[in-house]
């Protein structure tokens, strides 16, 4: 983000590159702004100051990344579908190197002969193929997000009439690899956007298309498809299994996620207006689950 920043300022003040705003571009980085602005705002009557600063500190980039697309480059609005080709093959090799480098640690030699495990010795019944042993560094979530993204260029790159027979199947089977590795990562947010997304991204792709019915049973069939893939996924069986038993709602009501949205309407109700300010909202919010 620096050197975008760097580079962008070089480009007004050297190249003379005019500053040109279009409104559907002002929107978005606007209500980023605001947001960041109004969090900056509540630091005047925040309990926690060091904390609130923290959190301030850490979201610079909703304010920095906002500017700078406001005022893109030539170059940027020029080359942009190639920046997104080039965020999804970036996503698609730290896919590819993901599975090796869990295939090299499922490698090992005993008594001269090569051996494949891929159970790690701390976590017997994960899988270095699976979750977050697979994302590495990464969150599987946030992968997954970043997977799905690309998986939609990929799509984009296959279906433009202007690519080659060649370049159409490169990009047909960098998306079959981004999707398959949403399988991998298991992460029930990656399916879920996957399910949610493709048949909408069809039905807006195609709904000029004559074929109309074709179109629709086409998509009836892949969802279904996806869904069949998706179901012998481990943790979404286990989580079939808990919605059949019932448990489910029960593993639900202790999840942490779901304590924090109910203390969450407490604080809301108790400071409707202005809330309670961004360095007080961790302290609040445990207060409310203690007593929950």
């Amino acid at each position: 983000m620096v050197l975008w920043a760097i580079a962008r300022v070089w480009e007004i003040r050297v190249k003379k590159d005019k500053i040109k705003y279009e409104k559907k571009f002002l929107i978005l980085p606007s209500l980023f702004i605001s947001f960041f602005l109004w969090q900056l705002i509540s630091l005047t009557y925040t309990n926690n100051c060091r904390n609130g600063l923290n959190i301030i500190f850490s979201r610079l980039s909703l304010i920095i990344v906002p500017l700078l697309f406001i005022s893109r480059g030539q170059k940027i609005i020029r080359d942009s579908g190639l920046l997104l080709k080039l965020f999804a093959l970036s996503t698609t090799f730290n896919v590819i190197f993901c599975f090796l480098l869990a295939l090299v640690k499922s490698l090992y030699i005993q008594n001269g002969d090569l051996l494949f495990n891929p159970h790690p010795p701390e976590e017997y019944w994960m899988n270095y193929f699976y979750g977050y042993y697979l994302s590495g560094v990464l969150h599987p979530s946030y992968l997954a997000i970043f997977v799905s993204l690309s998986v939609f260029i990929a799509l984009e790159s296959y279906l433009d009439n202007n690519m080659s027979r060649n370049k159409k199947i490169f990009w047909a089977c960098t998306g079959l690899i981004l999707l398959t590795s949403i399988y991998f990562l298991s992460s029930k947010a990656g399916f879920l956007a996957i399910i949610c997304s493709l048949p909408i991204y069809f039905v807006i792709r195609f709904k000029y298309r004559n074929k109309l019915i074709l179109t629709t049973l086409s998509i009836c069939l892949l969802v279904f498809a996806i869904y069949s893939i998706i179901k012998t996924n481990e943790r979404i069986e286990i989580v079939l299994e808990q919605v059949n038993s019932g448990s489910f709602s029960k593993k639900i009501a202790q999840d942490s996620r779901i304590l924090i949205w109910k203390s969450s309407i407490n604080v809301i109700k108790k400071n409707p207006v202005f809330g309670v300010g961004v360095g007080d909202v961790r302290d609040q919010l445990i207060d409310y689950s203690a007593i929950n």
